[in-house]
């Protein structure tokens, strides 16, 4: 009787964990390089962490690639329910990650590199990841963009998530958006069957 209890609690739980998929790295066509001189960057779907991931090759920061659009477009995600991002990442180089979003105070780009500190520069809003985010291993980074908008503009809010630009050679996958995590108690795969 506990463990069906359980199981109805993980349901109704993973019923509110919204999330959107955009990138899973099985195809590239999705991405465009938004940055292309030097000429010559690329993307393309390699194998790599488990399954395929996307390959970013370019010229470093000097190219940028893009998933979704900058501003509201047909390519744009427009996602005005999540406000949450993970993304998976392996780069050895330097990089910056752009989130391009629409507030109430209009567009603002949220960015994360392997610097340090945080700040703000009219529209744009810095986080730094810190030197190991380009230490050539995969990891995940997960961040909470409303958070971080409020962090310097208390009275702003997030309306639309419109895309994801990458400058740098690297490699991502499953990158996605989402609204409420799911509590780690009741993630249905840790789970163990208590009987009466």
């Amino acid at each position: 009787m506990k463990l069906k209890i359980l199981f109805l609690i993980t349901l109704f739980f993973n019923g509110l964990w919204a999330t959107t998929v955009y990138e899973n790295g099985d195809d590239a066509s999705d991405w465009k390089v938004s940055d292309n001189r030097p000429a010559g960057a690329t993307v393309s779907s390699v194998p790599d962490n488990g399954g395929n991931v996307i390959e970013l090759n370019g010229s470093g920061t000097r190219n940028a690639y893009l998933l979704g659009d900058k501003r509201d477009s047909a390519d744009a995600w427009n996602n005005s329910e999540d406000k949450k991002i993970k993304w998976s990442m392996k780069f050895d180089e330097s990089f910056r990650i752009s989130i391009f979003v629409e507030t109430t105070d209009g567009p603002r780009v949220l960015y994360y590199d392997n610097k340090k500190g945080k700040g703000k520069r009219r529209t744009k809003i810095h986080y730094g990841l810190g030197s190991d985010s380009s230490n050539g291993e995969w990891q995940t980074i997960t961040r909470d963009l409303e958070a971080d908008l409020k962090a310097f503009e208390s009275d702003n809010e997030i309306e639309t998530v419109y895309g994801f630009m990458v400058r740098g050679s690297g490699r991502v996958d499953d990158i996605i958006l989402f609204n409420i995590p799911i509590p780690h108690c009741l993630n249905p795969l840790t789970l163990t069957p208590v009987f009466d």
